[in-house]
């Protein structure tokens, strides 16, 4: 794979998963009370409960990998 193939396909990738973390924290908004308790499987580095966390949420979360 070339390098412009390889930064159009990474390029698609982040933002897909950009858009898919954000329907994932709007769901949590409208589904879970402010300062509501939060528990995640599979954090992988853990940006999603960072976020949420800075929204006022308690978060917990684990990863089997690690």
């Amino acid at each position: 794979m070339s390098w412009k193939e390889w930064i159009e396909n990474t390029r698609y990738t982040l933002y897909r998963t950009a858009v898919i973390q954000e329907q994932f924290i709007e769901c949590v908004l409208d589904h879970t009370p402010k300062g509501g308790t939060i528990l995640e499987a599979g954090i992988g580095q853990a940006t999603t409960l960072e976020l949420l966390r800075d929204l006022q949420y308690e978060v917990y979360g684990f990863d089997l990998e690690e």
